[in-house]
């Protein structure tokens, strides 16, 4: 039951807000990309001080905080795109202010969520979660393509003020939920043992554990993995879909982009939960599939964008109902399912690595800070202007040089049996158990 809420509660804060990064929203494409690229700035430099802060005040209350941000984000899309009451300047600033949000809110999550699990169940419970969560997506994504039905090419490229009202409605309920949420000292896993609240130290303890955590070798191996993890959303949502989408048709590819995220959690969470294999094989198989499909995605990528001149003064936006429209979605789809193969691959490598509430928050931040300054420095980019084709070929490079890392990591399970480390704060070592 705590795991479908934590979904509901994000399905309708990140969840949602997923859907907006590729919504037309009549906002000029450089305040946006700028507001996303310090947002995610802001939420790597938040994700390294944030497991002290939900460690000291607990993960609702951080989590309820981080929800307010996404609340006024969504406020001023409606004010500054439709409404036209407030200059474009503010979505910059509220962009950037999510960064706060996001990084308490999801090392909240991860102290909670990754807590709930057995040893059995890990891939499985944030699977599940995931699938939950990017229903937020989808559903913007449909509502998005449904209000925006009457809009044609070369009509106003705002979406409807239903659009934002909706997605203010989603994240208000959304935070209001976070209090549904039971305190981890009164969870009891399946298996009849009880979670335990985030141990609360001081800031040096916190500041020596992070850096202990951060410097260790599984850890540096899967920097480069969290990196790319982030790094191909400014290319997909905003490059390729804004180029090659009008306001109902990138609502449509939204959703299918964010529903094939939640087959591919399912599909791998099965895979990584199967009792009959070691840790390490899992890991092992579950990587070199995943590696399979995108380099598919990405050399399909190529065609597409050299197909569709995206970019060029050659781009044409397309209906959903025009024929190109197929193979674009179809790629965005393919796209949103490798998405989910990596999220749910290395949130469960986490859960080899991490047992405590307080190792996970920690982890969950180190994760989300690589991600973000992934998202930041790609945005930027976008910003600058670097040319589609080369935002592709900076993908893979970063998708290639992941690869070694994630195979050292099935090698180091495979040497510690699949036993989690606990990590020592005070001293900063790790030891298994």
């Amino acid at each position: 039951m705590q795991v479908i809420l934590m979904g509901i509660i994000f399905c309708c804060i990140p969840g949602a807000f997923n859907s907006i990064t590729g919504l037309h929203s009549g906002i000029q494409a450089r305040y946006t990309q700028l507001g996303y690229a310090i947002l995610y700035f802001v939420f790597a430099l938040g994700s390294l001080i944030a497991p002290a802060l939900v460690n000291k005040f607990g993960p609702r209350a951080m989590m309820f905080a981080g929800g307010g941000f996404y609340v006024l984000f969504s406020l001023s899309l409606l004010l500054a795109g439709p409404m036209h009451i407030v200059p474009e300047i503010v979505v910059t600033v509220c962009a950037a202010s999510v960064g706060i949000g996001a990084a308490v809110l999801w090392t909240g999550n991860g102290a909670m969520l990754l807590s709930y699990p057995t040893e059995s169940t890990k891939a499985s419970y944030f699977s599940t979660f995931w699938v939950i969560f990017n229903l937020g997506a989808v559903i913007g994504g449909i509502q998005s393509f449904v209000t925006n039905l009457s809009k044609t090419v070369g009509s106003d490229e705002s979406a409807a003020a239903s659009t934002f009202w909706i997605y203010i409605g989603m994240a208000i309920f959304g935070t209001i939920l976070v209090w549904a949420l039971r305190p981890l000292d009164q969870v009891q896993r399946e298996d009849g043992t009880k979670c335990e609240n985030p141990e609360s130290l001081s800031l040096g303890q916190e500041i020596r554990g992070m850096i202990s955590m951060f410097t260790s070798g599984p850890v540096l191996a899967l920097i480069p993995l969290f990196v790319y993890s982030n790094w191909f959303y400014s290319y997909q949502l905003t490059v390729f879909s804004g180029h090659v989408f009008t306001p109902a048709a990138s609502g449509l590819a939204s959703a299918f982009y964010w529903g094939a995220q939640m087959v591919g959690a399912k599909n791998l969470g099965w895979l990584l939960d199967r009792p009959n294999m070691t840790p390490a094989r899992r890991a092992c198989i579950s990587i070199s599939a995943s590696i399979a499909v995108i380099v598919v995605s990405w050399v399909w990528g190529l065609f597409a964008n050299a197909t569709y001149h995206v970019g060029s003064k050659d781009s044409i936006s397309y209906e959903y109902d025009e024929p190109q429209f197929v193979q674009a979605c179809a790629l965005m789809t393919v796209w949103g399912y490798c998405d989910a193969l990596v999220q749910t691959w290395c949130y469960w490598v986490m859960t080899q690595l991490y047992t405590t509430p307080a190792d996970l928050g920690r982890i969950v931040g180190i994760f989300k800070f690589t991600q973000s300054i992934a998202s930041a420095t790609a945005f930027f980019l976008s910003f600058a202007n670097l040319t589609p084709l080369a935002q592709i070929v900076v993908n893979i490079g970063i998708f290639i040089a992941s690869i070694p890392g994630a195979l050292f990591l099935c090698y180091h399970l495979r040497t510690v049996s699949g036993k989690p480390q606990k990590h020592d704060s005070s001293s900063g070592m790790m030891s298994t158990h």
